[in-house]
């Protein structure tokens, strides 16, 4: 706001497009000559803080796998891989089995 110094916001903002701002804010005083104004800056840091809205994606999105049916308990069979766009917690993946046949 031009009279009370408020930084407000005019669009959405998207964590993962664009994480923090650098804001330079100019302050001038209302002299009656304009060659006379006396002017401060002063930039202002803005970060963007994340919240959960993105979810988990696996890639590829279809896996499959094989083991001999005398394998030994702890035997590795395949893995997985997913990832989450948003960061901190929210990005945060755990994996569980929870369906099918097993």
């Amino acid at each position: 706001d031009r009279r009370s110094g408020r930084i407000e916001l005019r669009n959405t903002l998207d964590r993962e497009t664009t994480a923090s701002y650098i804001l330079t804010i100019t302050a001038t005083d209302g002299a009656v000559a304009p060659l006379t104004a006396k002017v401060d800056t002063v930039n202002v840091s803005l970060e963007v803080v994340d919240v959960n809205d993105n979810a988990p994606t696996f890639s590829p999105t279809v896996y499959s796998a094989a083991v001999v049916e005398n394998a030994l308990n702890d035997t590795f069979v395949s893995s997985v891989s997913c990832t989450d766009r948003d960061s901190g917690v929210n990005g945060q993946l755990e994996f569980a089995i929870t369906g099918g046949d097993a």
